[in-house]
């Protein structure tokens, strides 16, 4: 009696592991619809934006390092002009990223061809309209201090949320922990903590839930990388102006100094939580997921405001 009990909990733990390692082929194709709404408070001062896409995904390469994947945004629409501005370049972009053989989203395939066709998209548009004209005129205005993680800032954001669980392999009432470079509302990205638990798994369908918490800990590093990124490629744009070496190391106290400053003013001006939950349906017949739904809540002060900035995100497979 006692064999045969365990024998039973042994394979009711072996039918609830379930690994997210793909194994897609070519031609492999999937789509889903992308839904997102921002609500932003600060002190007596809120907004509503909302945006929806859809996301056309297609295997197009597989090797021993991973796969190639094609992606398109289709009928991107959004309530903020600025935003709304940027999707009408965007849509229909047609631009590849690579994964590892695990699925993990490591990058575009060829950056250097998507900024060039931002590039070339920009300079096609039509300037009657005068949102329009004045997005560009911005980002003209900017090109010349802008590098090409500038112009790629965001492209991924969507796919990851699509690739968020492979590479793991749950087990029941067991969890696992990993961090991943994920994108925040303020313009930069950073290494936040995911906490997955495999809630259950029935019928070929794997259901995961994923919380995280992230700090001024986490969010002050990431924001002054950023930032000296953004000022080294100011610096890219002026070029000529520093020639020699005692120029250079002069460049290099100055932006040790900035840095510096840049930090102070985040600690003497930002006291942010970001908290994630998330709802994660599973397809382990196609490797895909299913759906995803949840809410990102950024909370604390700014500037000596009160902020409260709630993003509700739905993935649904098409």
């Amino acid at each position: 009696m006692i064999v045969c009990l365990g024998v039973m909990l042994g394979a009711t733990v072996s039918a609830q592991t379930v690994s997210m390692i793909p194994n897609w082929a070519v031609g492999d194709a999937v789509s889903y619809s992308f839904e997102q709404t921002d609500i932003k408070k600060a002190d007596d001062d809120s907004s509503v934006d909302t945006k929806s896409m859809v996301l056309n995904l297609k295997v197009v390469d597989k090797n021993n390092d991973g796969y190639v994947i094609n992606t398109t945004y289709q009928n991107p629409t959004s309530t903020d002009d600025m935003e709304q501005a940027m999707f009408k370049i965007c849509e229909n972009l047609s631009f590849d990223y690579k994964t590892d053989n695990s699925g993990k989203v490591i990058g575009l395939a060829d950056s250097a061809k998507v900024v060039s066709d931002i590039k070339s998209r920009i300079e096609q548009v039509d300037k009657s309209d005068s949102t329009m004209a004045s997005f560009v005129f911005m980002l003209q205005l900017a090109g010349a201090m802008m590098n090409d993680d500038m112009y790629l800032s965001g492209l991924l954001d969507k796919v990851g949320y699509i690739h968020s669980l492979n590479g793991l392999t749950l087990k029941s009432k067991k969890s696992i922990d990993r961090s991943t470079e994920r994108a925040t509302m303020f313009g930069f990205s950073a290494p936040i903590t995911t906490h997955y638990t495999l809630k259950s798994a029935k019928g070929g369908f794997a259901q995961v839930k994923a919380t995280s918490n992230a700090g001024n800990d986490v969010l002050l590093p990431a924001f002054l990388n950023f930032s000296m990124e953004m000022a080294q490629g100011v610096m890219t744009g002026m070029s000529g102006l520093f020639q020699d070496e005692k120029e250079d190391a002069d460049m290099d106290q100055i932006m040790e100094q900035q840095r510096l400053e840049l930090e102070n003013k985040f600690k003497e001006n930002f006291d942010l939580v970001i908290t994630d939950e998330f709802k994660y349906s599973y397809d382990q017949s196609s490797q895909w997921i299913s759906s995803m739904s949840g809410t990102t809540l950024v909370k604390g002060k700014v500037n000596g405001s009160n902020v409260e900035a709630t993003i509700q995100i739905n993935l649904e497979k098409k």
